[in-house]
């Protein structure tokens, strides 16, 4: 099967993992995830952490990512990141790649990681310092973008004193936020199919009804061409994501 005929949500659930997965790789090796280790990935999408992890569970509330997780060999359950139906330290390691951000309350999904971590349990998670291709992006489109569209993600952890501050705060000791840059390798054509999906997300905050009816559809078409005489055929800006990993206490 070519990679053109897999479906849509699919194709772009693969090609962002090619950004997600070193910063989830490394924070799985930070973590000091194991043979031996009984991992939670939460907030999961289509596993990429929870296959590396070789997770006991791979936790999500989509049905169509628990569906490709669960393609993928992996035991899934549909649960929020903020209200888990698992009993209390259970878990000797609780991962989130690239969720946290997207909670209406993280602190929630902080309080309810904690509780179900065993006592000296470590809880990893990665966010985006910096979302690297938008600028290359944002100044293309018809009309104005925010600078940074961190700001607009529900939860703020873009800033490692803030991230240090909420993992306290939640009861977490030896907090460490590590900067981890790389650059992905992505086919251009794939690369806009996939950034489209935040580009849109954000253009519907910012612009009119009217305006995002007219120029929505061409969003992706512009990535291409602005990538393109960057780029080439294959994008590798640089991303620069945050990883966290905090302690439970003994």
């Amino acid at each position: 099967m070519s990679f053109s005929s897999v479906p849509s949500e699919t194709r772009i659930v693969f090609t962002n993992e090619q950004v997600t997965g070193p910063p989830a790789r490394e924070m799985i090796r930070l973590a000091g995830i194991n043979e031996s280790s009984i991992v939670l990935d939460n907030a999961t999408g289509g596993g990429v952490a929870a296959l590396a992890a070789k997770a006991k569970y791979a936790a999500d509330i989509n049905d169509s990512m628990l569906a490709l997780a669960k393609s993928r060999g992996l035991n899934t359950l549909k649960a929020d990141q903020t209200n888990l139906p698992l009993d209390s330290a259970t878990f000797t390691h609780i991962t989130n790649s690239f969720g946290v951000f997207f909670s209406a309350d993280d602190n929630v999904v902080l309080k309810e990681t904690h509780r179900l971590l065993v006592p000296g349990g470590i809880a990893g998670f990665t966010s985006w310092k910096s979302i690297g291709w938008w600028a290359d992006v944002a100044p293309h489109m018809p009309l104005p973008l925010p600078s940074h569209p961190e700001s607009l993600f529900p939860a703020k952890w873009n800033e490692a004193d803030v991230i240090r501050e909420k993992m306290t705060r939640a009861g977490f000791g030896g907090v460490d936020v590590t900067e981890y840059s790389f650059r992905p390798q992505v086919l251009v054509k794939e690369f806009a199919e996939a950034t489209a999906v935040l580009v849109k997300t954000i253009a519907r905050r910012v612009w009119s009804e009217e305006d995002f009816a007219r120029y929505g559809p061409g969003i992706e078409g512009r990535i291409v061409d602005c990538i393109k005489d960057r780029y080439e055929n294959t994008w590798d800006g640089v991303m620069t994501a945050l990883i966290t990993v905090g302690r439970k206490s003994e």
